[in-house]
């Protein structure tokens, strides 16, 4: 018992902030002192590529990201401008306001905050904020500013309902985890029978997809997104998604609708019950089906947006708990976010901190001449560059427009007919310059290089006949002529 009072009198919850503090500023070192160890050049370049004169993207530059995270480069751009000092200050800031948000949501719920400091002690772990600005952060930004949002007025109106659901739609379209959560709000005003709110949200959502179109609009790439999302529903299997989202999205609508035009007065009289905190509820819940329903884990990047939803599902538990059990299902807490949230993989991660201020290789452009530097630049000739997720810091630190809008060659964000479009790209109009690591047995592709050439595109044959060395895996085009006699 005393153990419990300990967490709820006033100065413990101070050295609780304090010992938030401490581990956001351990973690936010090591995120600065590895000078930033992984960038997102791959959503960077397209996103500020029509502001540079180098393309746009979908049109010169593929990839399977929807095209929100690309606006937000896009008008980043005329704030910050290019440079990794505003895109570090950018990761900072929003790390720092989604703590807060979060923090605010939690309070919102429950006077207790212990969960939220249990909860900060994943979402800060140098495995998830080592990455400067990975879609999850941003969308999960855009997310919590709109639950803040729609919590932060009491008096409930009518444009807070407009810009919750303007920033929780745009969340969606910068990753798609957050589509089903966005419509936490719109789900609230219809169980609710609230016309003006839903309204207002309505309007919101029509807010957010505007800005979206009057994007792609501009840039002219609106078939471009379309033709996108067809190759990710074949590439990843969404069908299987959709399939198990039916499960979910048919009886929410099934009971939207009977609420709606239902006389039962015990439904009517339930749902007027609901408050305001079931839209956290409501969001939480969906966000967790999202992750069910994908079944996909990005190398960690997926876990991001689900901490803390996963423990605004532990409020009422927590909450509602007596006296006696208050220690004991906080711990059960723990237990059960970790097996979740693979606590000894996050934990671990804060021992990985170096004292490093060198820029690490992986992720740094390849040791290039001065002289082919420049000529590369200025000349702004075809060049392709294969192989690895290098490429992207590639032509974004010179400055290079891709030679292919399949810029990252890899068969894990590439169809069958997208890899024959690049073939007979590369048949008719071949790349003036190829960077190629194929002949080197240590060559970080991210992929069975080999079988993808044994089975796709020969880019063995293609350099060793048609292309001439001219510096460490730099390679010269001879003759456009050479391809037609080989077979690839």
């Amino acid at each position: 018992m005393k153990y419990y009072n300990f967490l709820t009198k006033p100065h413990a919850q101070f050295w609780l902030k304090i010992y938030t503090s401490i581990i956001f500023l351990y973690s936010l070192s090591g995120y600065l002192l590895k000078a930033f160890p992984h960038n997102t050049t791959a959503n960077i370049l397209p996103g500020i590529a029509p502001l540079i004169n180098l393309g746009k993207p979908y049109l010169d530059y593929w990839d399977v990201y929807p095209p929100g995270i690309y606006m937000f480069y896009y008008f980043l751009y005329f704030i910050g401008g290019n440079t990794f000092l505003s895109y570090a200050v950018a990761h900072v800031l929003m790390l720092s306001l989604i703590i807060y948000f979060a923090y605010k949501l939690f309070r919102f719920l429950s006077d207790e905050p212990i969960l939220f400091y249990i909860a900060v002690s994943y979402f800060l772990s140098p495995l998830f904020i080592s990455y400067t600005l990975p879609n999850e952060i941003v969308g999960l930004f855009f997310s919590f500013l709109g639950l803040y949002i729609y919590t932060s007025n009491s008096s409930e109106r009518l444009y807070n309902f407009f810009l919750a659901n303007f920033f929780l739609i745009t969340a969606a379209f910068i990753k798609e985890i957050f589509f089903l959560p966005a419509f936490c709000v719109i789900l609230y005003t219809i169980l609710k029978g609230e016309s003006r709110k839903f309204i207002s949200s309505f309007l919101g959502l029509l807010g957010s997809l505007t800005l979206i179109y009057l994007y792609m609009h501009n840039l002219q790439i609106y078939n471009e997104v379309i033709q996108n999302y067809i190759f990710k529903f074949s590439l990843f299997s969404f069908e299987n998604i959709l399939q198990k989202g039916f499960l979910l999205i048919a009886p929410v609508l099934f009971l939207c609708f009977y609420v709606v035009f239902s006389k039962n007065s015990s439904i009517k009289k339930l749902l007027k019950e609901l408050d305001r905190s079931s839209v956290i509820y409501f969001y939480s819940v969906l966000i967790l089906f999202s992750f069910l329903i994908i079944g996909r884990d990005d190398g960690g990047h997926f876990d991001i947006p689900k901490i803390f939803p996963l423990f605004f599902i532990f409020i009422p538990m927590v909450k509602k708990a007596s006296r006696n059990m208050k220690i004991l299902s906080i711990l059960l807490v723990i237990f059960v976010s970790g097996y979740f949230l693979k606590f000894q993989h996050s934990t671990y991660s804060y021992l990985l901190i170096e004292p490093s201020f060198s820029i690490s290789e992986t992720y740094s452009p390849p040791e290039v001449s001065r002289d082919l530097a420049d000529s590369l630049e200025r000349l702004k000739p075809s060049i392709l560059y294969l192989y690895g997720w290098g490429s992207t810091n590639f032509y974004y630190n010179l400055n290079i427009q891709p030679y292919s809008k399949y810029w990252i060659v890899n068969p894990q964000i590439l169809t069958t007919f997208q890899i024959n479009e690049l073939k007979e790209e590369i048949s008719i109009d071949p790349p003036e310059y190829i960077y190629y690591c194929g002949f080197d047995a240590n060559c970080q592709a991210g992929f069975d290089y080999k079988n993808f050439e044994e089975n796709y595109i020969n880019f063995y044959e293609i350099v060793s006949n048609c292309y001439v060395n001219i510096e460490k895996n730099f390679y010269h085009l001879q003759k456009k002529s050479c391809l037609e006699n080989i077979r690839y």
